[in-house]
């Protein structure tokens, strides 16, 4: 028997990448790391440039902060290792419960709020609906490590009951 859960949102709206998560934090991280693998520092004018962008140009704009090499191959080696980096700081790193998830889940719920404010139950709701529902797990998941739909869950459940009414 399947639980009733309530009432669950009319629409969800994904952002321009077809994820449901600011991964910008740990992406941050990823890149300052791969700069310094470089023996570089990430200007904060590049990495504001690189907000909502796409990998290759993120990448192009990092080589050249960097002084290196915009080569095809440069590239894909810095994308890959960037990615790798973001996967693993997911896979190893920051609780659920870690401030820093929680600003991140923080902005899911600011971002949410352009079109729908949800309370506590609908957000509790929500966060249960990106696991259960195989489109929602698969569309989070699609380009972010196995196990984000439900890391997400678990960090918006603390989120919305420390938070919410």
């Amino acid at each position: 028997m399947t639980p009733d859960v309530g009432p669950v949102p009319a629409a969800v709206l994904f952002d321009m990448d077809g994820t449901l998560v600011d991964s910008e934090k740990l992406w941050t991280i990823a890149l300052d790391d791969y700069a310094a693998h470089r023996g570089g520092a990430l200007s904060e004018a590049t990495r504001e440039s690189m907000v909502g962008s796409n990998m290759t140009r993120s990448m192009v704009l990092l080589l050249a902060d960097l002084g290196l090499p915009t080569t095809e191959d440069e590239i894909r080696r810095a994308a890959d290792w960037v990615a790798a980096r973001t996967a693993e700081l997911f896979a190893t790193g920051v609780a659920n419960d870690d401030p820093r998830a929680q600003q991140a889940i923080h902005d899911h719920y600011r971002w949410l709020c352009n079109f729908w404010t949800p309370d506590r139950d609908s957000y509790l709701r929500l966060a249960q609906l990106y696991v259960n529902q195989p489109k929602f797990r698969m569309r989070i998941e699609r380009k972010k490590p196995k196990g984000m739909a439900a890391y997400m869950r678990d960090a918006m459940t603390t989120y919305a009951w420390a938070r919410l009414r």
